[in-house]
């Protein structure tokens, strides 16, 4: 592509660029700290020392850019940054899903020999007490869901799962979401394992061992979650039991490995292949740090 102007703004220290080719493509590194662009058809960029903004004007007959065709000129102004925010929101609720600790859960469905129905109707109830958490506790960092989708996803849940022990996963999930308030903050881990124990029992049974195996395996690491976000606890005034005794620091791997330590108990559970915790463990540490804290 021939005959290409770019007019630049620089709005921080001054910065040299490397020469173009007749294509267009840039052939050395920029020196500003922002990112390479693969190619030259981009605007707005934002680096923590610099800001530049390029406008890019392409005399070509024709040039084709997200569907849209133009003639003679192309000017690219704010699209690309909407399809970054765009592409932000997703990233946003995508992480608030939890991938990691979902794949946990699936395995955990396989350890205590759920079958498919049972399976989908832990992994709904998981997701409608996620969404239901988030609509209760409005952290303005976190993208909101739909109002009600919570509401659909553990009705279809409760079906699926098709037991009376949902009952009591649905209370101790109610219980579970005040732990922002400072009475219930330090209940927060006993209410996620017997969310744990609730769900297994109404497939293995009530007294087995698996089932508060379970439920202690949770709290433990429910209560390693508390120790992650002690500081951001401490500031949203929360009465977590690291809070209550007197922890002032995060932990920040503590979480991380509990969660990889409870994978491995289901893992061995199961009785599925080890290969199989090649790609689980490679899921969930690629996708714990997408959810928004």
């Amino acid at each position: 592509m021939k005959n290409i102007f770019w007019t630049r703004s620089f709005q921080s220290r001054p910065a040299a660029l490397s020469s173009l080719r007749s294509s267009g493509r840039i052939t050395q590194r920029m020196r500003f700290g922002a990112r390479l662009a693969p190619l030259p058809y981009f605007c707005s960029r934002w680096s923590q020392k610099h800001r530049i903004r390029w406008n890019v004007m392409c005399n070509s007959k024709t040039c084709l850019f997200s569907g849209v065709r133009t003639n003679r000129k192309f000017l690219i102004n704010g699209s690309f940054i909407r399809f970054m925010k765009s592409q932000s929101k997703l990233l946003n609720l995508f992480g608030q899903i939890r991938i990691y600790s979902l794949i946990d859960l699936v395995l955990f469905s396989i350890a205590i020999k759920a079958n498919s129905f049972q399976i989908a109707g832990i992994i709904l109830l998981h997701l409608g007490f996620l969404l239901f958490l988030e609509y209760t506790h409005k952290h303005e960092f976190r993208i909101a869901f739909p109002k009600y989708l919570w509401l659909i996803l553990l009705i279809v849940g409760i079906g699926f799962y098709n037991n009376i022990a949902v009952v009591g996963f649905l209370i101790c999930s109610f219980f579970y979401v005040k732990k922002n308030l400072p009475k219930f903050g330090w209940s927060g881990p006993i209410f996620r394992g017997l969310q744990y124990y609730f769900l297994s029992a109404g497939i293995i049974g009530f007294l087995n061992p698996i089932s508060f195996l379970a439920s202690g395996l949770l709290l433990i690491r429910n209560f390693a979650g508390d120790l992650r976000d002690i500081v951001k606890d401490r500031k949203e005034g929360l009465k977590t039991l690291p809070i209550m005794f007197g922890l002032k620091k995060d932990f920040k791997h503590i979480h991380l490995i509990t969660v990889l330590g409870t994978t491995i108990v289901w893992w061995y559970l199961s009785g599925i292949s080890i290969l199989w915790l090649i790609p689980i463990f490679a899921i969930q540490i690629g996708s714990y740090n997408l959810t928004p804290r």
